[in-house]
């Protein structure tokens, strides 16, 4: 992945900054290294432990705490 090819990600990446919810930031960042890992033609990374509970559990339509 070239410089150029960074940019978009880099932007959405500050985007990421102002999602209050630390679930929802953190769903938000994984999304976007998948984009990117996948456009290279890396596996999509696989979510283990407490992060993949909390998404099981609470989904992604939690709303905050």
């Amino acid at each position: 992945m070239c410089s150029d090819d960074l940019d978009p990600v880099r932007e959405r990446l500050i985007r990421a900054i102002g999602i209050a919810d630390p679930f929802r930031r953190r769903m938000y960042v994984l999304g976007l290294v998948t984009r990117a890992l996948e456009s290279d033609g890396v596996t999509a990374p696989i979510l283990v432990g407490g992060g993949a509970v909390d998404f099981y559990v609470r989904g992604p339509d939690h709303g905050s705490p």
